[in-house]
């Protein structure tokens, strides 16, 4: 609350106007004094980019993980496919967390190609720290042969992050949309 009888245009105006220019308001909305932006989401969607190809990238490298070698997109999205529903994501969660839940819902995650990039989206009610990486680290490495599709079951079973495979870069991923009550 600030006393500022700004319209929404007015706020998303002036966040975008001192915000870093890797951060982007694209719509704006007045809520009430109770809203609170992380509790009364109840869906996010992420978005994690990979550049496949042989050629580093020049101008978006910031923003993509970069692999040169073969994946095996079927298995990946056979993989992906393993992680989706109602469970506990604790082999995907980042360490030094206090988090106590570690059940979330996956609605989505595919893997989808766009020229010679790899799109990897995760739509949930919410993410574990780190989660959308690890998951995306875990299905890259069954795209490369280290891992089965089979395989994943397991490592929900486990619910130990030694038991998934690597986090990916942080570079290639993105918060593209949060779902409000």
């Amino acid at each position: 609350r600030t006393g500022l009888e700004w319209t929404a245009t007015n706020w998303m105006r002036a966040l975008n106007a001192v915000l870093p220019k890797d951060i982007a308001v694209r719509a704006s909305a007045l809520m009430d004094d109770h809203f609170h932006a992380q509790h009364n989401a109840r869906g996010k969607l992420y978005t994690y980019r990979i550049l496949h190809r042989s050629a580093k990238p020049a101008i978006d490298r910031a923003f993509v993980w970069h692999i040169y070698r073969p994946l095996d997109e079927a298995a990946m999205r056979q993989a992906a496919t393993a992680l989706i529903g109602t469970q506990d994501f604790s082999s995907f969660e980042g360490s030094l967390t206090d988090n106590t839940n570690p059940i979330c819902h996956l609605q989505r995650l595919s893997v989808i190609r766009q020229g010679d990039q790899l799109l990897i989206e995760a739509y949930a009610d919410r993410f574990l720290k780190h989660m959308v990486r690890a998951m995306v680290g875990t299905v890259v490495d069954v795209g490369l042969g280290k891992r089965t599709p089979d395989s994943l079951p397991e490592v929900l079973k486990a619910r130990d992050r030694s038991a998934a495979g690597r986090t990916a870069p942080p570079h290639g991923l993105c918060l593209m949309h949060v779902d409000y009550e």
